[in-house]
């Protein structure tokens, strides 16, 4: 019975250790990665090849979709 739960205490700190091992690797290629978007986004903003367009906020004005329906609707009974 104590063997039994020797190996699963062995198994158990594997498991954790791998958990670990996984999660800082994962850590490292996400900052190696951030580090390559952080130096083509520093390079953009220092290239002459900016415009004016890609910095203004455009805004989509959204009308009353159900009036302009219930309009449709109507012009569609009175036709048929």
């Amino acid at each position: 019975m104590i063997r039994i739960f020797l190996n699963l205490v062995k198994r158990f700190w594997a498991h954790l250790v791998m958990a670990y091992a996984f999660t800082f690797w994962t850590c490292y290629v996400l900052m190696k990665e951030y580090e390559k978007i952080a130096a083509m986004r520093l390079s953009f903003l220092q290239s002459e090849k900016r415009r004016a367009d890609q910095f203004t906020v455009k805004i989509i004005v959204f009308i009353n979709i159900e009036s302009l329906f219930a309009i449709w609707s109507e012009e569609i009974v009175s036709n048929f």
